[in-house]
């Protein structure tokens, strides 16, 4: 008797054993798939606004290097002291800027010197500002497409810079800027479940759905870095933080898992795309925890079947057990019977 109780119990260790490896096998493959899944969505979600970013970059991409064929632009470098073009030049740029849906237009000389630009009516126009020192415009006289992010440091507004030289008989008289707003791409990419932003080469953030994330660094930055960026004015007086992120595993070269610290800790799928011709980085950040929470919904749904799976056998053994002490029982009945009433015993009292 007692072997088989302790034959029973090692069975039933065993069957637990055997049921905990099953259920963490479960967990695994379902975090695993629902990671996965996640992770293809937000990929052909970060396809999505990748390509949305390009395009509007190369809808304003040839539009310096137009301007910088117009005659009349060229002749305002030539002749810079003809005062009578200035407010027709300005005129010029004014149409069209409005007519190309950009943020401002502007020429410089090859000083860098602003001499005309679109907003020549605003209150704090671009005419007279000197902006050599913008890595645009020292593209632009190296006889190249100079592209740049930038927080305008008159306008105190982001935006991304395109400038293009302006020739005549093969020298390099200025460059004509073009300047588009990135506000509205930012808006339209707002989605509850993840988080897009977008890197320059030094990896600070200057699109993102989440506000506070602006003008912070995936990584704190090394000093000559910072000084590179301070000389530019880039940034102007940002602080250039770093979010406080951790990385929990790799899922490849890039996207991983990250842990956020804001307060409270939140759990990120981050996958991220270049962009080699601007030199950025798309990513974005989808949280886990609706993923997460759906592996929680499935294991709870596996528990709530082996709990009534579990009862079931429990039933159908204790069941099985009452019809077997019912046979049991009926047997020895049956045994007391004959022995009580057997034909030997009745002849032998008569």
């Amino acid at each position: 008797m007692i072997s088989a109780k302790w034959a029973a119990g090692g069975l039933a260790v065993l069957l637990a054993v055997c049921a905990g490896a099953l259920l963490w096998q479960f967990i695994d493959w379902s975090r695993e798939r629902a990671l996965g899944e996640l992770e293809r969505k937000s990929r052909a979600q970060l396809q999505l606004y990748t390509s949305h970013l390009q395009g509007q970059l190369e809808k304003y991409e040839f539009l310096p290097e137009l301007l910088a064929t117009n005659e009349r632009l060229v002749n305002r470098l030539r002749d810079p002291g003809n005062a009578a073009e200035v407010e027709a030049i300005n005129r010029y740029l004014e149409s069209i800027n409005r007519i190309a849906d950009a943020s401002d237009t502007y020429l410089m000389n090859s000083e860098g010197l602003t001499i005309a630009a679109s907003n020549w009516r605003m209150e704090r126009p671009f005419v007279g500002s000197n902006f050599a020192y913008r890595p645009y415009f020292q593209e632009a006289m190296r006889g190249r497409l100079g592209r740049y992010f930038a927080l305008g440091t008159t306008s105190n507004k982001r935006g991304y810079y395109f400038a293009y030289p302006v020739r005549h008989g093969g020298e390099i008289l200025g460059a004509v800027v073009v300047k588009i707003n990135m506000r509205e791409i930012e808006e339209s990419w707002s989605r509850a479940d993840q988080e897009m932003l977008v890197t320059d080469p030094d990896g600070v953030i200057f699109i993102t759905t989440r506000k506070g994330w602006r003008y912070k660094t995936l990584a704190p930055l090394e000093v000559e870095v910072r000084e590179r960026i301070r000389a530019s004015r880039r940034y102007v007086d940002e602080p250039l933080d770093s979010l406080d992120l951790r990385i929990r595993g790799e899922r490849g070269a890039d996207a991983r898992l990250l842990v956020l610290r804001e307060g409270a800790e939140r759990g990120y799928l981050a996958v991220e795309q270049e962009m080699a011709e601007a030199g950025w980085k798309v990513h974005i950040l989808a949280a886990t925890r609706p993923a997460l929470n759906q592996v929680l919904r499935m294991l709870l749904g596996l528990l709530f079947a082996l709990l009534l799976g579990g009862m079931l056998v429990l039933f159908w053994l204790q069941r099985r057990r009452r019809v077997r002490e019912r046979e049991r029982f009926k047997r020895q009945e049956q045994r007391n019977l004959r022995r009580n009433y057997s034909p030997y015993k009745i002849e032998k009292s008569a």
